[in-house]
């Protein structure tokens, strides 16, 4: 009796490029069916770390501060504006030690495009806060910006470009 043994690949062929938006996360070995396209979200968090800076009247622990941000996730490219800017939070208000998060709608964007990202915000009565600006690129989460805030008031307007990995 003959037995026969068939051997094959353990290799699963597929995309490998984890940002790409045709990424198989099984796939093992490149097959070159790759896009350039990328799905990706905006996120912006504000959290504290300690208490007021100012106390307001009946509180007595807790973060506060009047916010004022917006933040414009607009992107272009080498052509003409390819999407409008688009306003993607607004706040007046953060106590009790919370953390804001917001989340943008999803862009197809592609490899290697210059994004324009618009950072606006104002803190008042703050203190030991932090704020974080993350890309969410496939299944990558890569940070924009970051910086913690010791002692309001706090202000940025800025605007920086970001490359599309």
């Amino acid at each position: 009796m003959f037995a026969i043994a068939l051997l094959g690949s353990c290799e699963k062929e597929g995309c490998t490029d984890v940002y790409s938006i045709d990424y198989n996360a099984k796939a093992t070995k490149d097959d070159g069916s790759c896009s350039d396209d990328r799905r990706v979200k905006f996120i912006v968090e504000i959290g504290s770390f300690t208490y007021f800076y100012t106390t307001p009247a009946g509180q007595t622990s807790g973060l506060y501060g009047e916010v004022d941000c917006e933040l414009d996730f607009g992107y272009t490219s080498n052509n003409p504006i390819l999407f409008n800017e688009q306003v993607l939070i607004q706040f007046d208000q953060i106590s009790n030690n919370e953390v804001l998060y917001a989340e943008s709608d999803e862009f197809i964007l592609t490899k290697n495009e210059n994004v324009k990202i618009n950072f606006d915000l104002y803190l008042t009565q703050i203190s030991d806060a932090s704020i974080t600006a993350k890309a969410i690129v496939g299944n990558e989460e890569i940070v924009l910006y970051n910086e913690n805030i010791n002692n309001a008031p706090w202000n940025r307007d800025s605007t920086f470009n970001w490359i599309v990995p």
